[in-house]
């Protein structure tokens, strides 16, 4: 075989091996823009080598309770591995039991939220932005607890029972109705919501919800 024979032969085997990647790679990672449901993730989280069975493997053992419980849905609800961390574990509620707090989407509009779990598995409670008081994203859920708040932060930081709050001064705030003056010590551990370089705040459990207590803006 001459030299133009070998060149040619190589060249054709290499067009059939870039034209099979390419077809494995069309099979593995949906094109994003007609998907919706679970699919729709590859779009928004922008770890499409990863597949959403492997996403699902990387969530804390406490979702998967809640999943079991009906009350994680895995079609509405994807990890947001952007942020890091993207969850942290405390006992949130004071009760003895690891709760986590973890960044989520919900789909299909990849609204960005923030998902509180206890322990108990009591309820879902679901920090996101509204698109309008009349429209939940979970409707007839009565175990999903909506708070339609958008400070959800870029990413979190526990702190442990015994810490000192030190609230950001009233006057001060752009924001001010329900803004908490007082430096207080835990009673047990809280998270914080960061958007770097800007504002925090701490979400302490208070008998039978989470208050906001804004300690930078």
């Amino acid at each position: 075989m001459n030299r133009s024979a070998i060149v040619a032969a190589a060249s054709l085997v290499a067009v059939v091996l870039v034209a099979c990647g390419l077809a494995m790679a069309a099979v593995q990672r949906p094109s994003g823009a007609a998907q919706e449901g679970p699919a729709s993730f590859w779009r928004l989280v922008g770890v499409d080598s990863m597949t959403y069975s492997s996403i699902r493997a990387m969530a804390p053992p406490l979702i998967h309770r809640y999943a079991d419980d009906g009350l994680w849905d895995w079609d509405r609800l994807v990890l947001d591995l952007r942020k890091n961390p993207f969850y942290v574990r405390g006992d949130f509620d004071g009760d003895g039991a690891t709760d986590v707090a973890v960044y989520v989407l919900v789909l299909p509009r990849g609204i960005q939220g923030l998902a509180v779990l206890h322990g108990s598995v009591d309820k879902l409670r679901l920090f996101a932005k509204h698109e309008s008081p009349e429209t939940p994203f979970f409707p007839g859920r009565p175990r999903i607890e909506e708070i339609d708040e958008g400070f959800v932060g870029e990413y979190l930081r526990i702190y442990v029972a015994g810490t000192r709050i030190e609230p950001f001064p009233c006057s001060e705030l752009r924001n001010p109705p329900g803004c908490d003056d007082e430096p207080f010590v835990l009673h047990h551990d809280a998270f914080q919501a960061n958007y770097l370089g800007k504002s925090s705040a701490v979400f302490v459990w208070r008998v039978d919800r989470y208050v906001r207590v804004v300690t930078s803006d």
